[in-house]
């Protein structure tokens, strides 16, 4: 079982690669989905338009696409539960 610091760290490490990805593809986005997944808040940008989680494991889930590029995208958040996914 994993200890406190040891769960602070993996959602911290999670949430830190989340911002990432959504500051580097959304730059100067001035109006923000706000959501929340398990106990964490993020934003994501209105670019990235809301959809209906395909599973119950998905808490959160958007459409993403780039100008130039036909394939869309999908950028997904999933929870677990306390001690899920290997916990």
């Amino acid at each position: 079982m994993k200890t406190p610091v040891e769960k602070y760290r993996i959602v911290t490490y999670v949430a830190f690669i989340v911002t990432f990805v959504m500051s580097s593809s959304a730059v100067y986005a001035s109006e923000f989905h706000d959501f929340v997944v398990s106990d964490t808040k993020f934003k994501a940008p209105v670019s990235w338009g809301k959809m209906k989680p395909a599973s119950s494991m998905r808490k959160a889930q958007f459409a993403v696409s780039r100008d130039g590029i036909t394939d869309k995208g999908e950028v997904v958040f999933f929870y677990f539960g306390p001690g899920g996914a290997g916990g």
